[in-house]
């Protein structure tokens, strides 16, 4: 479904988050950057029935830790915060979906309704069931780790993915 559906945001061309590469790649990034709050539409046409969603988020599997990184000088503030999990002391990265939701429309131009979220999502794959009929279905990331833990963004945060397919 994810291929013969109409992909969109305000925020861009969206297109990377169904290319089938999870990753950054040789000097490729593979991703799609966007605004918190600016919604992914998959429009599809015609209802169809949707039974599942698959997302891979950005968890900064380039990123070196802070303890032995020899441009730790360089480096203005921490790339990453210590933040305790499960006795550990590693850090989330900052970078992290940490709270989404998403929305089917079942006519076309009719509401939104909230069929999905999570608000304390730890994982770069994010799968779950939806079991709906719909005409269009949006994810609307709400927040990261780094966004999380500021005050107030003032509109500028920021999240990155690498696929969001629906099935």
């Amino acid at each position: 479904l994810s291929r013969k559906a109409a992909l969109t945001s305000p925020a861009g061309n969206p297109e990377l988050l169904r290319n089938g590469i999870d990753r950054r790649i040789d000097g490729g990034d593979n991703g799609f950057f966007g605004k918190l709050n600016s919604p992914i539409v998959y429009s599809f046409g015609h209802k169809v029935k949707l039974s599942g969603f698959r997302l891979i988020a950005d968890s900064d599997l380039d990123r070196e830790f802070i303890e032995g990184n020899p441009n730790l000088m360089k480096i203005p503030m921490p790339l990453f915060r210590a933040r305790s999990y499960g006795g550990t002391g590693f850090g989330f990265p900052a970078c992290l979906l940490k709270k989404f939701r998403l929305e089917a429309q079942e006519e076309v131009d009719g509401p939104w309704h909230i069929v999905y979220e999570k608000s304390d999502n730890i994982m770069r794959l994010i799968r779950g069931r939806l079991d709906i009929e719909c005409v269009a279905l949006r994810l609307i990331p709400l927040e990261t780790y780094a966004s999380a833990a500021l005050f107030h963004t003032y509109g500028s945060g920021a999240f990155h993915l690498f696929a969001f397919e629906v099935f």
